[in-house]
């Protein structure tokens, strides 16, 4: 935590986005599960006693068009089965929340609709399901209410605004 560790004292939410590129490393469960327990006690080691963590889950990879059928099938494989250890690491860390992936973005490939908008929806649509599940975690929102019910409304994308 280092120089950070005065901003994380304050901090009351954590999100924490991995795992894509363990997946195409095929990096092991257990090597996952041990980083990932390690990483949420050094967090809650330093967080305020009400603080929460939201692991985001891993994106169904086979469904990624920008990779060959083979490593889609093995990072898919490879996702589920991190997933699953990130479910079980949180287990023991009950201030953390494992967010899904919107199961409305895992029916098709993810192809880009073209160079400038790359991932543009997908990564739009998959923010507002992380903002929705981490302010019910937070308890702003009434369980499964769906995002117009949302004290804080999410963001609403912009597509003239240039992304760096």
């Amino acid at each position: 935590m280092g120089r950070h560790a005065g901003d994380i004292a304050k901090t009351d939410l954590v999100v924490v986005l991995a795992g894509i590129s363990d997946c195409l490393t095929l990096t092991s469960a257990a090597r996952w599960h041990r980083g990932l327990d390690e990483m949420l006690t050094a967090l809650f080691d330093h967080l305020p006693l009400d603080a929460h963590v939201a692991v985001a889950e891993i994106p169904p990879l086979e469904n990624a068009g920008s990779l060959s059928r083979s490593a889609r099938l093995a990072a898919g494989y490879r996702s589920t089965l991190l997933n699953h250890r990130t479910r079980k690491a949180l287990r023991s860390h009950p201030r953390a929340t494992a967010i899904p992936f919107p199961p409305e973005l895992t029916d098709r490939l993810w192809v880009p609709q073209s160079r400038q908008e790359r991932y543009t929806r997908t990564y739009s649509l998959w923010s507002r399901s992380l903002i929705a599940a981490c302010l019910e975690a937070r308890e702003l929102v009434a369980p499964s209410a769906p995002h117009s019910s949302l004290r804080y409304p999410p963001p609403v994308h912009d597509p003239d605004r240039e992304v760096r």
